[in-house]
C-alpha cells in the first residue's frame, strides 16, 4: 500500500511538472520576444513529447490502480493554499483529453496557444480545491479565446463564455461555507438551497463551456475559423464535461432525484440542437462543431440519468449510465480529434472546407478518406463504431430508469430515448452527407480535382487515431475496464456490489460482428465480380450511375449530382429553428446586455481580463473569509 501511495504521489508530481512546463513553453512561444522561425517546430515537438509522456503516466495510474494522491503547494493563491489531487476521475479524463492535444501539436498547430490550453486543462483536472480549478479553467478559456478568435470581425466570443464560467464556478465552490478544498466538501456536502444553487451554477458554468447552454453560439460560429480551432474546441468541451462530473457528482453529495432532471433536459436539448446543426451546415468544420455539441449533450444526458438513479439507490442504472457517460467522453473526444485532423488535411489538400467546392476526394486522398470513414463510423453511431457503443449503453440506462417508480420516471425515460434516437439519426445523416458530397462523386472545383494527400507525418497521426477510434468500438470492454475505477468513485455506496467490467455487453461481441460484416462484404464483392461481364469501366466512386465525363466537361455537369445544400434541404424547414441559437426574449434585458457588451468592448481586451481577474480575486477572498 505504501508503494502504491508513493507511486501515485510521484505520478502526480510528474503531471504537475508537465503542466508547469507546458505553461512556460506556451508563454515563451506567445511572447513578442519569443523564438520564431526554426524554433517553432522544436517547441511543437517538445510540447508533444511532454503531453504524450503525461498521457502515458496517467494511463499507467489507471491500469495499475494506484492509490489517490494529494499535494499541497508551498505558497498561497488568493489567500488559499493550492492543492493538487490525482484520483480515478482525474486520471480517466487525462487519458481521454490529452491525445487531443497530441494530435493538435502533431498536426502542426502553433505550440503557444495549444500549450497554454493544455496546461490549463491539466491544472483544472488535477485541482484539489476551488482556486486551482478556477485558475485552470481561466487559463484554458483564455488560450481557447486566442485560438478561436474571429479575425474577420475582431471579436473574442469564447473569452466571454470562459470569463462567465470562471466566476460562476468560483461562486459554486465558495457557497458551501468558505472552505474550497474538495476533501472538506466531500466530508460536509451541501444540502437544501445551497446544494440547489451549487447545481444550478455548475450547470450554467460547465454547460456554457461544454456548449450545452446556448447563451453563446461560440462553437458553431468560430471553431473552424482558425487553425487548430476544432482541436481547441474539443479540449474545452471535454473540460466542461469534467466540471459537470466533478462538481455535480463528486462535490455536491448524493443529492435529490430531481437533480438529474435539469441535466437530462440540457443534454437532450444540446444533443438534438447540435445534431440538427451538423445535418444542415455547409462547411465541414461547422458540421464537426455541431457534432461536438451533440456528443457533449449525449454525455450530459447520461450523466443526468446517473444522477437521478444514484439518488434513489438504483445501483445498476447509475453504474450503467456513468459507464456510458465516461465511455462517451473518451470515444467522442478521440473521434473529434480524428475528425479535426481529417478536416485539416482536407483544407490543406483540397484548399477549402466548403462542401459545395469539394467532391471526389476519395480518388486523390485515400488515407484521408480512411480516416473519414473511421471517424464517420463513430460519429454516425453505427455498429461496430465507438459512437454506437456509447449510445447502446445510454439506451440501456434510459430503459432501466423507470425503476425509480412513477409516471414521471417513465416520461423521463421516453424523453431520453427520443433524444437518443433523434440525435443518432441526425448524426448518421450528417455523416452520410459529408462522405457523399465531399469524398465521393465528382470534383466540384478544379482545386478538389487536384487535391494532394497530406505529409507523411500527418498520415501516421491519422492512421493511429483511426485505429484508436475503431478499437474503442471493437473492444468496448477494454474502455469500460479503464473507466471502472472512476465509475466506482462517482457511484458511491449505491455502486457497491454491482459488476462493472463488461457492463451492458453481456452476450454481445462487437469484434465478431465486425468480422461477420467484413466477410459478408467480401462475399458480395466476389459474387459481383464473378458475374460482371468482361472488361471494365472507369468511373468515380458513387457517381449515381453516370459514365465517364467527356473531355470538354472534366468535372461533369454540376446539375447532375446533388450538392451540399440540396442534400439537407428536406431538413431545413422542419429543423431550422432547432439548429438555431435561442435569444433572450425580454427587450429590457437584451438592451441592457447589449449596452454592457458595448462598454466591455470599449475597455479593450486587457482591461476586460483584468476586471474579471479582480472579480475572481474578490470572490476567493469572500469565500475564504
Amino acid at each position: 500500500m505504501t508503494a502504491a501511495i508513493s507511486a501515485g504521489a510521484a505520478i502526480l508530481a510528474g503531471l504537475a511538472s508537465v503542466a508547469a512546463a507546458l505553461l512556460a513553453l506556451g508563454l515563451v512561444a506567445l511572447s513578442p520576444m519569443g523564438p520564431g522561425g526554426r524554433a517553432g517546430p522544436r517547441l511543437r515537438v517538445a510540447a508533444a513529447v511532454l503531453v504524450a509522456g503525461a498521457w502515458a503516466v496517467a494511463l499507467c495510474d489507471l491500469v495499475f490502480g494506484l492509490a489517490p494522491a494529494r499535494w499541497e503547494l508551498p505558497f498561497l493563491l488568493a489567500g488559499v493554499r493550492p492543492e493538487l489531487a490525482l484520483d480515478a476521475v482525474s486520471g480517466f479524463f487525462l487519458v481521454a483529453l490529452l491525445p487531443v492535444g497530441v494530435a493538435g501539436l502533431a498536426a502542426g498547430a502553433a505550440p503557444g496557444g495549444v500549450a497554454v490550453l493544455l496546461a490549463g486543462v491539466v491544472l483544472a483536472v488535477l485541482a484539489g480545491e476551488g482556486a486551482t480549478l478556477a485558475l485552470g479553467v481561466a487559463l484554458a478559456a483564455g488560450a481557447a479565446a486566442l485560438r478561436l478568435r474571429d479575425a474577420a470581425a475582431g471579436r473574442w466570443p469564447m473569452a466571454w463564455v470562459g470569463w462567465l464560467a470562471v466566476p460562476a464556478l468560483a461562486m459554486v465552490l465558495a457557497v458551501p461555507g468558505g472552505d474550497l478544498r474538495f476533501a472538506a466538501l466531500r466530508i460536509n456536502p451541501p444540502d437544501g438551497a445551497v446544494a440547489a444553487a451549487m447545481l444550478g451554477l455548475v450547470l450554467a458554468g460547465g454547460g456554457a463551456v461544454a456548449g450545452l447552454v446556448p447563451w453563446h453560439g461560440w462553437l458553431g460560429r468560430v471553431a473552424g475559423r482558425a487553425e487548430g480551432g476544432l482541436l481547441a474546441a474539443a479540449l474545452v468541451t471535454g473540460l466542461g464535461v469534467y466540471l459537470l462530473v466533478r462538481v455535480g457528482f463528486d462535490l455536491a453529495g448524493p443529492g435529490e432525484a430531481w437533480w438529474g432532471v435539469p441535466l437530462m433536459l440540457a443534454g437532450a436539448a444540446g444533443a438534438m440542437r447540435g445534431a440538427a446543426r451538423a445535418a444542415q451546415a455547409g462547411r465541414l468544420d461547422a458540421v464537426l462543431a455541431g457534432a461536438a455539441v451533440a456528443q457533449a449533450g449525449l454525455v450530459a444526458l447520461a450523466l443526468g440519468i446517473a444522477l437521478a438513479a444514484r439518488a434513489v439507490d438504483d445501483g445498476p442504472t447509475a453504474t450503467m449510465a456513468l459507464s456510458a457517460a465516461l465511455f462517451g467522453v473518451l470515444a467522442f473526444g478521440w473521434t473529434q480529434a480524428l475528425w479535426a485532423v481529417v478536416a485539416g488535411a482536407v483544407a490543406e489538400g483540397a484548399g477549402s472546407l466548403e462542401l459545395s467546392l469539394l467532391g471526389g476526394l476519395a480518388q486523390r486522398m485515400r488515407l484521408t478518406t480512411i480516416g473519414a470513414l473511421a471517424g464517420g463510423l463513430a460519429l454516425a453511431v453505427l455498429p461496430p463504431g465507438a459512437g454506437f457503443a456509447a449510445l447502446w449503453l445510454m439506451a440501456q440506462a434510459a430503459v432501466t430508469l423507470p425503476r425509480g417508480g412513477g409516471a414521471d420516471w417513465w416520461a423521463l425515460a421516453l424523453l431520453a430515448l427520443a433524444a437518443l434516437a433523434v440525435a443518432g439519426g441526425l448524426l448518421g445523416f450528417a455523416v452520410a452527407r459529408v462522405l457523399g458530397v465531399a469524398f465521393l462523386g465528382r470534383p466540384r472545383a478544379p482545386r478538389a480535382a487536384a487535391a494532394d494527400e497530406v505529409a507523411p507525418a500527418l498520415r501516421w497521426v491519422m492512421l493511429v487515431l483511426s485505429a484508436a477510434v475503431l478499437g474503442c468500438g471493437l473492444l468496448p470492454v477494454a474502455v469500460l475496464t479503464l473507466a471502472a475505477p472512476a465509475v466506482r468513485f462517482l457511484a458511491g455506496p449505491v455502486g457497491q456490489g454491482v459488476r462493472l467490467a463488461g457492463t451492458g455487453w453481456d452476450g454481445a461481441a462487437p469484434l465478431g460482428l465486425a468480422l461477420l460484416l467484413a466477410l459478408a462484404g467480401a462475399l458480395v464483392a466476389a459474387v459481383v465480380r464473378a458475374r460482371s461481364p468482361a472488361g471494365h469501366r472507369v468511373a468515380p466512386a458513387w457517381d449515381g450511375g453516370q459514365g465517364p465525363a467527356p473531355a470538354w466537361l472534366p468535372f461533369g455537369d454540376p446539375a447532375t449530382q446533388i450538392g451540399a445544400v440540396g442534400f439537407a434541404q428536406p431538413l431545413a424547414d422542419g429543423l431550422g429553428k432547432l439548429a438555431g441559437t435561442p435569444r433572450l426574449g425580454l427587450p429590457g434585458i437584451s438592451r441592457r446586455a447589449a449596452r454592457l457588451v458595448a462598454r466591455g468592448r470599449a475597455l479593450g481586451e486587457p482591461a476586460r481580463v483584468g476586471a474579471v481577474l479582480l472579480a475572481m480575486l474578490l470572490l476567493y477572498l469572500v469565500g475564504a473569509w
